[in-house]
């Protein structure tokens, strides 16, 4: 009886499955995070200087603006008062110097850290407090001393002169702040274009690997499966004989292993069954020809 001899499993076997879902697990994961940061760091940034915009240099800059007003309006009263001689007159100084002492404060905090813009500020109430010092502090003690003078005084060249060290004063100083305010909002909208390149880039990368994974997928496990389901259509049609010869990672090797030691098995029952068939046969035929001797011998 003749018997087919199971053949040698054949196959090639790349890295375990899991080992490779796990690598690229972990690739994945990575770039998630460093996509999840740099979205994350462009925010952050992003909203940091909108802050910066909003919150500092917008009233910084209006701030300025009203030191300026305030003095203004201070020299209208000391003006008005020197020639009205009416102490309803000088209200307003008294209001807007302490408008100007309140501004003041916050001002100087929101340029803190800002060495050439505190410098500016510097300057600005240096002017302002030597205006008041050699003008209106006197202008109003000549007014209440009922000096008939100071009228014309206030409107002298010498007064204007002082004040206009103020304008300039103030001019720079806002000058200097709208160029940070300006550098700012120019720093916000880089942010915005950094944030909208982040997301498109995080966008691409996660579609890059989704193509990655889809092309890996395929290699490594779909087209193995579909080769190995091939070769077992094959035999199943009667390609018994037909080494099934599996490929791609090691579990599907395995199974390829597998389906080919069972097609051995029944290849070789199938052998085992066709030898059985064939001794049958050969043995009716004995027996046919033992049956046409006994007729032969019978007519005889």
């Amino acid at each position: 009886m003749s018997r087919v001899v199971p053949s040698r499993r054949t196959g090639t076997a790349g890295r375990p499955l899991r080992q490779r879902a796990v690598r690229a697990s972990l690739v994945l994961l990575v770039l998630l995070l460093l996509m999840v940061t740099a979205v994350i760091g462009a925010l952050v940034d992003f909203s940091a200087k909108g802050n910066d915009v909003i919150n500092r240099w917008e009233p910084a800059y209006s701030l300025s603006e009203s030191l300026l007003a305030d003095v203004v309006n201070q020299e209208t009263g000391v003006r008005g008062y020197a020639l009205g001689h009416r102490d309803s007159f000088l209200q307003p100084y008294r209001d807007y110097l302490a408008a100007e002492v309140r501004h003041e404060k916050a001002l100087s905090r929101l340029i803190s850290g800002r060495g050439d813009l505190q410098t500016a500020f510097t300057e600005f109430r240096t002017a302002t407090r030597a205006w008041r010092s050699s003008i209106a502090t006197p202008f109003i003690a000549r007014v209440r001393a009922h000096d008939p003078s100071v009228g014309e005084a206030a409107s002298s060249d010498r007064a204007k002169a002082a004040f206009d060290r103020i304008r300039v004063a103030a001019s720079a100083l806002t000058a200097k702040i709208g160029a940070v305010r300006d550098q700012a909002k120019r720093d916000r909208v880089t942010s915005i274009r950094i944030v909208v390149a982040a997301f498109i880039v995080s966008a691409l990368l996660v579609l890059l690997a989704g193509v990655v994974v889809w092309r890996a997928l395929r290699r490594t496990v779909l087209g193995p499966v579909e080769d190995l389901a091939r070769q077992a259509r094959e035999v199943a049609g009667g390609a018994i004989d037909k080494r099934i010869v599996a490929t791609g990672p090691a579990e599907i090797a395995e199974l390829g292993r597998d389906v080919d030691t069972m097609r051995e098995q029944i290849a070789s029952e199938l052998a085992r069954v066709e030898a059985a068939r064939a001794v049958l046969a050969e043995r009716g035929e004995d027996l046919a020809r033992s049956n046409a001797d006994l007729e032969q011998f019978a007519y005889v």
